[in-house]
């Protein structure tokens, strides 16, 4: 982590020893949130007032559906929300999913569908989401979607 533009770095930190490859970070004042999908499901670890928590599993995997593409914004002191993308029963479908934890990650909202085939206009893919999160009652999620039979 640099805290001077780059001009230096501080020592490496490792926050997981393994992922599916997908990682996401944010920033909001001096709280850094990292979140990415695994074995264990989507997973966030939080540092904040300098000093890395334990990391913490915000939608446990089920077993039966491969989650990836994660991404992650913090709100005002404490809350964090994640975008998730879980592959869904029939193969190249994909659910956007939507949780949110209101103290830091201690605990955590039942995660919703936000882009589905029952919720996007029967969108097959639906991941790759972004997140922007302008005051606490609004949230932005913009994500991939593209159609059977199209190239979009």
């Amino acid at each position: 982590m640099s805290t001077d533009r780059g001009t230096t770095w501080g020592t490496t930190k490792t926050v997981a020893s393994s992922s599916w490859g997908f990682v996401a970070a944010a920033v909001r004042g001096s709280r850094v949130a990292v979140v990415w999908t695994g074995s264990q499901g989507v997973v966030l670890a939080m540092r904040t007032s300098g000093t890395w928590k334990a990391p913490v599993v915000a939608v446990p995997d089920d077993g039966v559906h491969l989650q990836y593409a994660p991404a992650v914004s913090l709100q005002d002191s404490n809350r964090v929300g994640i975008a998730f993308a879980e592959e869904a029963d029939t193969a190249d479908w994909s659910t956007l999913r939507w949780v949110e934890s209101p103290d830091g990650g201690a605990k955590w909202y039942q995660a919703q569908a936000i882009g589905a085939t029952n919720v996007s206009s029967a969108r097959r893919a639906n991941d790759w989401p972004s997140i922007v999160w302008p005051s606490a009652s609004t949230r932005y999620v913009a994500w991939n979607g593209w159609t059977a039979n199209t190239n979009y």
